[in-house]
């Protein structure tokens, strides 16, 4: 009994109250900050992977050319050709 009265008292003013927070241009304002908030978290995680693989790269890139200036500077050079006359 005392809640059907509270829902006969409150239930005006509750639909009152979720129309104006439920409208479309409320709705349109939530989404495009939502929007934007992805947009700012995805751009700063892209910037994360690509400093990431960058830096991988030119890591790997580093290690590639000294091993093989190792290699030059430790196989000594043998001539197998004959010497053309």
């Amino acid at each position: 009994m005392v809640s059907l009265l509270i829902n006969l008292i409150c239930s005006p003013i509750t639909n009152r109250f979720m129309k104006s927070i439920l409208s479309e241009k409320n709705l349109v304002v939530v989404l495009f900050v939502m929007v934007l908030i992805t947009f700012s978290l995805a751009q700063e995680d892209s910037k994360k992977m690509e400093k990431l693989y960058s830096g991988g790269t030119t890591a790997t890139a580093a290690s590639e050319i000294l091993k093989q200036e190792e290699i030059k500077s430790s196989t000594p050079v043998v001539s197998t050709a004959s010497p053309v006359q």
